[in-house]
């Protein structure tokens, strides 16, 4: 997964992301790059939970393998920061 922020001055002002796998990874991504778009704040963004993302994405009781997939998109933009 690739992603691709535009910032200034400390602010994300456009965020997008290519990468294949599965649902929950897809969802997962999309769910994060909302996140981004809304919270905008390089210092907010950093902040972000897992939980919250898997809270938006509606998902409980995931497999450990399963919540990997569903937090991958969390883990790069975190990773960014």
């Amino acid at each position: 997964m690739e992603w691709y922020l535009q910032i200034k001055k400390g602010r994300v002002e456009a965020v997008s992301w290519n990468g294949e796998g599965c649902v929950l990874c897809v969802v997962g991504a999309s769910v994060v790059s909302e996140k981004v778009k809304l919270i905008k704040s390089m210092k907010l963004i950093k902040l972000i939970e897992s939980r919250e993302v898997l809270e938006d994405m509606g998902v409980k009781d995931l497999s450990p393998t399963r919540l990997k997939c569903a937090l991958l998109g969390w883990e790069g933009i975190r990773d960014l920061f």
